[in-house]
């Protein structure tokens, strides 16, 4: 993991990190003492790297802002699109969105970022899948405490994962991938059915006794939580196989990108940070496009 990081850092110092979060420092191996004073002694060794985490409730808050506050987008709630149809003799320049309740609705470009139901929509605008793709469905904890908590943010890197992300001292992220595990497939172009109800107690008792068997002050954010709630949703990648198998394809998370057929585009977001990034690229693209010049 070292070695992997210290090329993580040269890539850095190659390139432009002046729009990051925070200033970029390179990673820091812990002395023993440093980890012992976060970590349980199972825990082989730590680092302290440059990423920074961001609180994904308040990004989607702000964004659902922007988008309601934007006159120029027609929001459409609580529809669920089926299928998306090419224009017979269009030369897939034009398309038909057509919903569960039958409306049809025309489009000169449509960009299918539906997540879970990406390879569903793309088989029926045409283009097909190229490589096999995996389903998780993951929740975690979201905690409140009643004071502010100096538990810094930390990531379990090898084996059953978890992690822990300290946003402002107060609000709390917690994952432990055993318990929040839900529902898992390999198989077919969508999310396999949840056969087992989702019972919250459990997902945050199997958390936070994951947790905390190896790291420390996690105890306390229970004990001091003025709001706990469950929430998540589906993982999807390209690749398959347990994260607990070195060998599997899910670790190779570099495969992701945009695809199209015409002027219907398919958008594989890969990890929650690539999404600005790609949404550059598509603007690119279609600016750069017949249809917009």
């Amino acid at each position: 993991m070292a070695s992997y990081f210290g090329m993580l850092d040269g890539l850095i110092a190659e390139s432009d990190a002046s729009g990051y979060l925070a200033r970029v420092t390179p990673t820091r191996r812990l002395t023993r003492r440093e980890v012992d004073a976060v970590a349980a002694e199972g825990v082989v060794g730590g680092f302290k790297v440059p990423e920074r985490s961001v609180d994904t409730v308040w990004i989607a808050e702000r964004l659902a802002d922007a988008i309601q506050a934007e006159a120029k987008i027609l929001f459409l709630g609580r529809t669920e699109v089926k299928a998306v149809l090419p224009v017979e003799a269009s030369s897939h320049q034009q398309w038909e969105i057509i919903d569960a309740g039958g409306t049809v609705t025309p489009a000169d470009i449509v960009v299918n970022c539906s997540w879970e139901n990406l390879l569903l929509l793309d088989r029926t605008a045409g283009l097909l899948p190229t490589e096999s793709w995996s389903y998780r469905y993951r929740l975690a904890v979201f905690l409140e405490t009643r004071r502010e908590l100096a538990t810094p943010s930390a990531v379990l890197a090898v084996g059953p994962f978890g992690d822990v992300k300290n946003y402002n001292g107060r609000r709390f992220y917690l994952s432990w991938y055993p318990a929040g595990l839900v529902a898992h497939s390999d198989e077919g172009d969508g999310p396999p059915e949840i056969a087992q109800p989702v019972v919250p107690h459990e997902i945050v008792e199997g958390t936070r006794r994951g947790l905390s068997r190896w790291l420390h002050g996690i105890d306390k954010l229970f004990d001091d939580a003025a709001q706990v709630r469950v929430d998540g949703g589906w993982v999807v990648a390209q690749g398959r196989g347990s994260l607990s198998d070195p060998a599997s394809s899910l670790h190779r998370r570099d495969r992701f990108g945009m695809r199209n057929i015409g002027t219907f585009f398919s958008v594989d977001t890969g990890k929650y940070s690539s999404a600005p990034w790609l949404s550059q690229m598509l603007l690119y693209r279609l600016r750069s496009g017949p249809l917009l010049g």
